[in-house]
């Protein structure tokens, strides 16, 4: 009789350890992208807050006297996208012979882009 039980308490342990495999994944999945957010918030307060408002707390205005679009404006375009936002920011658009400057390239790596992408689209709605 002790043996059952002690297989019955074992077999209660394994089942209630099996439920939580799949918790704990979707939280590691959970952090992975609030950890991203939060690299594309920084990558945009140190590169793009010089001429965008970025955030509705930013530690400096932007320095354009007529600044460019904010990006809760951009990402509340009805036409934005992800694919839209990785050709935009990856592409150079500022040239001297350009009357008034647009957009230079950042210069950011892949990953930073994709981390100010899905920043920018975090805003969509808010």
């Amino acid at each position: 009789m002790t043996s059952i039980r002690t297989a019955r308490r074992g077999s209660a342990a394994i089942l209630m350890l099996a439920a939580l495999v799949p918790w704990a994944a979707k939280a590691d999945v959970a952090s992975a992208p609030t950890a991203q957010l939060r690299r594309g918030e920084q990558v945009a307060q140190l590169q793009c807050a010089a001429c965008h408002v970025v955030a509705e707390i930013q530690k400096y205005p932007p320095l354009l006297e007529d600044p460019a679009p904010s990006f809760h404006s951009i990402a509340n375009r009805p036409q934005v996208s992800e694919a839209a936002l990785r050709h935009f920011v990856a592409t150079t658009h500022w040239d001297q012979q350009t009357v008034r400057p647009t957009m230079p390239n950042p210069g950011l790596s892949k990953t930073d882009i994709t981390a100010v992408i899905h920043y920018i689209l975090s805003l969509k709605g808010r």
